[in-house]
């Protein structure tokens, strides 16, 4: 006797059908994702629009399109093919960063119509919805490690390599197809020690030392954070992984970034110590992994820590220091006068040099954004910008102060805790955080990760 085989109706094989399809575009969207963080820091970008304005630095007028944003567009449009193909409702996160995140789009939005350049606020502020809609990407998608945990280690793995052998050559590696820079102790960064000794910092392949080392430090946390929750295989990987960026990330000597990581890496120690013990020797692992390999790196480069014991050297020390003080504070003075004569609107997102130059034709120093992230932003979108930009940035903090004797602090939530402070923490001294294309993006990606982790928790996977 035969019996009927079942089979699938139209309808049916038309919606398996449509859930595999989507399921390649999440992938593709998953896979842009982890090739934007491995590109994050790279300096090579196309330009779309040269619109040269001397003596203001080219990057800062240009219409630019980094690799990264290339990525994070092919991320939108694969995961945009997703949703068509299969339907969901999508979460915000909590409420706290969400809501900030519109108000400041929306401030910066505005403040186009009275932007000393509306074209080039504009053109920020197409970048600045581009970062929302991967915060709600990392919010809807990201629920692991694996993917930004494999990006963050090779990331780390690229750019100290090549930062490790700038340092120990001196001169660039001959990558610039890479987008590498031209370097030499004459036309780089370096450091100066006793007797007129020199040494190039590294740069990897980005386009200053503190960018690397902001990048380095920022991404060996989000390492840690995987290693401290992550069980199985490929332990020891990490850790020389690790390792190997903390050379890199001393090698850059951006002191703004080693005291970012010190920041961070307090904080996973006191809270490991505090609410979860049995993770304490387990964050340690790879601190005192690094120090085998970093003791011998700072013994042989210790002359450039020191001031010396030379009358002049210690003269031309002191007189760079101060000399950045009166710049920093130059730049500092001038914001504040442009808030308050922008104050409602603000300049327009990624004016501020421009907006300078208009303001102080003869100004004495580099037509640059203020370096402090708090002061940029609200010379650039006004007061009531600043106060969404301000809630954005503290208001996780709060929380957590608040909600500490309730709240699960899980590894993700303290390793990415850490990650948020140290961003935090450079923004109080560099406005990279703000100003710049991948400093936002890591702003931003950093923010949907915490998020994430603190309303939904993150697996290591």
């Amino acid at each position: 006797m035969l019996t009927a085989v079942p089979t699938t109706s139209p309808p049916q094989a038309a919606h398996i059908r449509r859930s595999r399809l989507a399921g390649l575009f999440l992938l593709a969207a998953k896979t842009s994702l982890a090739l934007l963080i491995i590109t994050l820091p790279w300096r090579q970008q196309l330009v779309l629009l040269a619109r040269p304005s001397p003596p203001i630095y080219p990057d800062f007028t240009n219409l630019l399109l980094p690799t990264h944003t290339i990525f994070l567009l092919l991320l939108l449009l694969a995961w945009g093919g997703s949703l068509l193909l299969q339907p969901r409702r999508l979460r915000v996160g909590p409420f706290f960063i969400w809501w900030p995140l519109l108000g400041i789009t929306t401030a910066a939005a505005i403040g186009v119509i009275a932007a000393v350049d509306p074209f080039l606020a504009g053109y920020h502020v197409l970048q600045v919805g581009l970062l929302d809609l991967l915060y709600l990407f990392i919010i809807n998608e990201v629920t692991g490690w694996k993917w930004v945990g494999t990006a963050v280690a090779l990331q780390i793995l690229l750019q100290a390599a090549i930062a490790i052998g700038q340092a120990w050559q001196q001169h660039d590696l001959g990558l610039a197809w890479l987008g590498e820079r031209a370097l030499s102790p004459q036309s780089g960064s370096i450091v100066w020690a006793q007797g007129g000794l020199q040494s190039l910092r590294a740069y990897g392949l980005t386009d200053h030392p503190n960018i690397l080392g902001i990048s380095l430090a920022l991404g060996l946390l989000l390492l840690a954070t995987w290693y401290l929750q992550a069980a199985g295989h490929g332990h020891i990987l990490a850790l020389v992984i690790f390792s190997l960026g903390s050379v890199a990330l001393f090698l850059t000597f951006s002191r703004s970034a080693w005291i970012s990581f010190g920041w961070g890496t307090l904080w996973v120690t006191a809270v490991c110590f505090k609410k979860s013990p049995q993770r304490l020797s387990r964050w340690l692992a790879p601190i005192g992994f690094s120090l085998l390999l970093l003791l011998p790196v700072i013994w042989q480069n210790l002359p450039y820590l020191r001031l010396g014991a030379d009358p002049g050297a210690i003269a031309a020390r002191v007189e760079e220091r101060l000399s950045t003080q009166t710049e920093r504070a130059a730049l500092n003075r001038a914001a504040d006068q442009l808030f308050s004569d922008h104050a409602l609107t603000g300049t327009g997102l990624g004016t501020f040099p421009l907006a300078l130059r208009r303001a102080w034709p003869d100004f004495a120093y580099d037509y640059q954004p203020a370096r402090m992230t708090f002061i940029t932003s609200g010379a650039e979108i006004g007061l009531f910008g600043e106060l969404f930009y301000f809630l954005a940035v503290f208001a996780p903090w709060v929380v957590l102060i608040l909600r500490r004797d309730r709240l699960a602090f899980s590894p993700a939530l303290i390793g990415l805790s850490s990650v948020l402070l140290a961003v935090t923490i450079f923004g109080l001294v560099d406005a990279y955080p703000w100003f710049y294309p991948a400093g936002r993006l890591w702003q931003w990606l950093i923010w949907g990760l915490w998020a994430g982790a603190y309303e939904f928790g993150l697996e290591a996977e």
